[in-house]
């Protein structure tokens, strides 16, 4: 986890993606990587596809907070600040 994080740290998504498909495999560190995972797409700009996964992510795991956080910064990248704003509310 602590390389992927370094990979999105520095941008390196495609190195960040090929050590997340390892990971997935592994099953293990879920809400990690599903973290993870979703940084990597709002970094490279898969926006759409960010939104869809967090919203799944954020029925799967209701209680962790990150991932609302997460959801809030992909609506500021598509210019939707009244629907981020909501993600804290």
């Amino acid at each position: 986890l602590q390389t992927i994080q370094k990979q999105i740290l520095f941008q390196d998504w495609e190195g960040a993606e090929k050590n997340l498909q390892i990971l997935n495999k592994k099953k293990h560190f879920e809400k990690e990587i599903r973290l993870l995972e979703l940084k990597v797409l709002r970094g490279t700009r898969y926006l759409k596809e960010a939104l869809e996964l967090v919203t799944i992510i954020s029925r799967q795991f209701p209680e962790e907070l990150l991932f609302r956080l997460e959801e809030a910064r992909i609506l500021l990248d598509l210019n939707n600040p009244e629907e981020a704003l909501n993600c804290f509310k």
